[in-house]
């Protein structure tokens, strides 16, 4: 192997040995990222959760609320039935 042929193989390597490295310092980078990343979808996961269990209250509330004014508004039905009934006595 000729010196001439020796430099250019150890400038090669020389380039790939940077080539290297520079990518290490990206994967280093993304690695960052993910882990930032990871993180944040954490605490996103955290609030969407207790969302959901606010959203179920709420579920329940309106339920409950839905019943309440189904109940009075029979009430009134039947309320008006009975007045109805005592103006037709009446007239």
């Amino acid at each position: 192997m000729s010196s001439n042929e020796l430099q250019e193989l150890i400038t090669l390597v020389r380039a790939m040995e940077t080539g290297i490295r520079n990518l290490g310092t990206r994967v280093e980078a993304v690695e960052t990222k993910i882990d930032n990343l990871q993180q944040e979808s954490a605490a996103i996961r955290e609030h969407l959760s207790e969302m959901h269990s606010d959203i179920r209250k709420l579920d329940r509330k309106f339920d409950l609320l839905n019943e309440d004014v189904m109940e009075v508004r029979s009430d009134q039905r039947d309320m008006n039935r009975r007045v109805d009934k005592l103006e037709r006595k009446v007239s």
